[in-house]
């Protein structure tokens, strides 16, 4: 079971990703001879307040994500909002191994100039949920573990 221990930082748990295209995607470029956009590694936050990951919307172009369709969000003063959601891959460097996942990303212009916070991505419970989340606030560490299988997780699509 490919595990990822670290400190809090803040009380908040931040760790290293990178960004790509879904593996789908890159089956495609590569049929269509296109060059693959370079991963793109930054910082993420999980949050089990966030239902779906959330996304810097720079990474959209950057990454040549492909649109996916639309998705409804109600924000914490209960407004609904529609939000546009973005084919993208997610790489975690666990302890032990890796976890590679398709997830479905919300670009949030609320992210934008997150980066002097220490993150760029929010990692909700699309992803979480997937595996097991722990955060110890009196030792000031987390834990996150998600099932054996090989290296990909299978997606929640919100």
């Amino acid at each position: 079971m490919p595990i990822l221990t670290g400190r809090l930082t803040d009380q908040k748990a931040i760790i290293d990703v990178s960004l790509r295209l879904s593996d789908p995607r890159m089956e495609a470029y590569n049929r269509q001879h296109r060059s693959i956009p370079q991963p793109i590694q930054t910082k993420a936050l999980l949050d089990t307040g966030a239902e779906g990951t959330m996304i810097d919307p720079k990474f959209v172009g950057l990454l040549e994500l492909q649109q996916n369709g639309w998705t409804r969000i109600i924000s914490i003063t209960g407004e609904v909002l529609y939000a546009s959601i973005w084919d993208a891959g997610l790489h975690i460097k666990m302890n032990d191994g890796e976890a590679n996942v398709r997830i479905v990303a919300v670009p949030c212009r609320s992210l934008s100039g997150l980066s002097a916070l220490g993150y760029e991505v929010v990692i909700g419970m699309d992803v979480l949920s997937q595996g097991k989340f722990t955060s110890n606030g009196l030792q000031s560490e987390f834990r996150l573990e998600f099932p054996d299988s090989g290296g990909a997780l299978v997606p929640l699509i919100l």
